[in-house]
């Protein structure tokens, strides 16, 4: 058994290895996301303005549906509006919390780290993504574990087997190299390539827009049903109909409004939709009455980005991802290093 896992460790790794690489680099650098976005220069003040008052700044600067807006943190920050081209390329619009100017507006992915945020979440894949995100989880789930079983001393002198041999960057310490952060980094990266493949499964997984069924009774509604209601009254009925939780951000569907809430005592995220154009609240949906498959799916994403235990989870999650870098290098050197060995010995 040992010889046919040790050659299916090997080649799952040459076969995934590339794009676990990506997956750890972008991973790294997003999952500090908040802490590296680069601060704005705005005035300073204690006034935040209304939601209403972010979005018709923006309305007048762009003719560009807005599909989403994430509301800041402080009056030194700003309204984030999502929107959405003709040719389904996605806008980024920027404006200040404390005043109402607009601070930028470009293409989503000309910000290096939405850019990267974009690339880990669906590898520009569209109906693609899913199939290969669940594929990239599940073979590094796979590696992760085999790695630790290859690794695992047969006489249980776990200390020696970590320790790194031969002289630098030669087969021996690569080999040793890598078993060795392997065997420390084996459960950090098991629990990101499972999670990472379970949050791309969202058809089983359920989840935002999916969980309330009822929803689609106003796909069709009258065309004569008036203006839409304030935003600002719909985060105010958002947040009176879940207690305890802070509205971060909304989406605009056509019909349909979705505000997403945060609490500090509890993993499950708090989503309140509201009828756009009635303010009539659809659902709510907290910790209280969360089925099962939404407080997984929660649980699945919180573990994944490391938000879950604050930023001592996130650097838990970078330095998983930092090891998946060394491994991969370790990795195709020990292969590379074996190749022209395997060359040198060939007769000529």
């Amino acid at each position: 058994m040992r010889p046919s896992l040790v050659w299916l460790h090997k080649q799952a790794g040459l076969f995934i290895g590339g794009a676990l690489l990506l997956q750890a680099m972008a991973g790294v650098v997003i999952v500090f996301k908040h802490e590296l976005e680069a601060p704005k220069t705005l005035p300073v003040s204690d006034h935040i303005i209304s939601i209403d008052e972010a979005f018709a700044s923006a309305t007048a600067a762009s003719d560009l549906p807005i599909i989403r807006i994430d509301f800041p943190a402080s009056s030194k920050d700003v309204y984030r509006m999502r929107m959405m081209g003709t040719d389904q390329v996605p806008h980024l619009l920027e404006v200040s919390a404390s005043d109402g100017h607009v601070v930028s507006q470009s293409l989503m992915l000309a910000h290096p780290l939405e850019f990267m945020l974009h690339f880990h979440q669906t590898w520009f894949a569209d109906g693609l993504s899913t199939v290969l995100l669940t594929t990239i989880g599940l073979v590094g789930f796979f590696l992760s574990l085999s790695g630790l079983y290859l690794w695992w001393p047969r006489q249980h002198k776990i200390l020696q087997a970590l320790r790194i041999r031969g002289p630098v960057f030669t087969p021996p310490f690569w080999f040793s190299f890598h078993k060795s952060i392997g065997a420390l980094a084996c459960l950090i990266v098991a629990m990101l390539s499972i999670t990472g493949a379970l949050s791309a499964l969202r058809g089983t997984v359920q989840p935002l827009i999916k969980q309330a069924p009822d929803i689609v009774a106003f796909d069709h509604a009258p065309e004569d049903q008036g203006s839409p209601i304030s935003l600002d009254s719909m985060v105010k009925t958002a947040t009176t109909a879940v207690h305890n939780m802070t509205a971060t951000d909304m989406r605009l569907y056509k019909d349909v409004t979705l505000v997403v809430l945060r609490g500090d005592d509890s993993f499950i995220t708090g989503r309140v939709w509201i009828d756009t154009y009635s303010g009539a609240l659809i659902r709510a949906q907290d910790a209280r009455n969360a089925t099962w498959d939404v407080v997984l799916y929660d649980f699945i994403l919180r573990l994944h980005d490391g938000d879950i235990a604050g930023l001592g989870g996130r650097i838990i999650v970078a330095l998983g991802g930092l090891s998946l870098i060394l491994l991969f290098l370790s990795g195709f050197s020990l292969y590379l290093g074996r190749r022209r060995a395997a060359v040198r010995r060939k007769p000529r």
